[in-house]
């Protein structure tokens, strides 16, 4: 029985913060090392900010009186914004006090795998799903301010489309998902109730164990003189002992024949020929 998760690379044709939290963080550990918190400035105030979707996020001037931060005293050239322990770029409508109808923006992701990966010892040969959080998908932001110099921002640019300009392109390359997060695929490595202290390899969100799996992949407006599509899939067996003979089919033509032993992870890249690609794809 297998577990899938995969994705399509073709040729086609061409919301606000969740809640706030004060952080004020404690200096300090008698135990030298990385912990993760090396980014932190102790002299300063964080505003935690909870996301669950990818998107772009304002804040207003009145949420930021709301959550306590007094726009007198804090010039917009002041903020930053940090992600897992990264500075993220913002956008902020003045470097000034902020007026009536001054914001920050900025592009938000969810949580996927970037803090889960540590449970594993090589998670890029071994997460089943890089793509779903195994536990929360809430990411946390944290907003503060400094004295404002070598702040990450992002920059408004005029799209200037004077003078001679490139032939326009007749398809780009387009990537389609299909995110499968039926079920928790667990290792049955150990015996007697005795577990490693990291996740084994192929453990992670997918789909639930089939001895058929068979998946839609759609798309549309296909560019049939581009070239050929590449199909990205991850599989493992949740049988420690079990050998897994296993035929891959698209659209009813088999296209790769696999074999391997337990629960290891494959990742497999395929080439499909353009003409085999539909609308409607299996």
């Amino acid at each position: 029985m297998l577990g899938f998760w995969f994705i399509l690379s073709a040729m086609l044709w061409g919301q606000p913060a969740k809640s706030w939290t004060v952080v004020s963080p404690q200096e300090g550990s008698l135990i030298s090392g990385p912990f993760g918190n090396e980014w932190i400035d102790y002299t300063l105030r964080y505003y935690k900010i909870k996301i669950e979707q990818d998107g772009i996020y304002r804040i207003s001037k009145e949420v930021l009186e709301a959550a306590g931060i007094d726009l007198m005293a804090v010039r917009g050239e002041q903020f930053k914004l940090f992600w897992m322990g990264e500075e993220q770029a913002i956008y902020v409508t003045t470097d000034g006090l902020f007026g009536a109808d001054d914001y920050i923006e900025f592009y938000g992701r969810k949580q996927r795998s970037e803090l889960d990966r540590r449970l594993f010892e090589d998670p890029d040969r071994e997460m089943l799903n890089p793509e779903v959080a195994l536990y929360s998908e809430v990411s946390s932001y944290y907003l503060t301010w400094d004295d404002g110099e070598n702040a990450e921002r992002m920059r408004w640019i005029e799209n200037d489309l004077s003078g001679e300009l490139p032939e326009p392109l007749s398809s780009y390359r387009h990537l389609e998902e299909v995110i499968i997060t039926e079920s928790f695929v667990k290792s049955q490595t150990g015996a007697d109730d005795v577990k490693h202290s990291t996740f084994d390899a192929g453990e992670g969100i997918g789909s639930l164990m089939r001895r058929i799996n068979t998946r839609n992949i759609a798309t549309s407006q296909i560019a049939e003189d581009a070239g050929d599509a590449l199909l990205y899939y991850r599989l493992t067996g949740n049988q420690t002992r079990a050998r897994h003979d296993i035929s891959v089919l698209w659209n009813g033509q088999v296209i790769d024949t696999l074999t391997f032993n337990g629960g290891a992870l494959m990742r497999i890249r395929q080439l499909i020929s353009i003409d085999q690609v539909k609308s409607n794809n299996s």
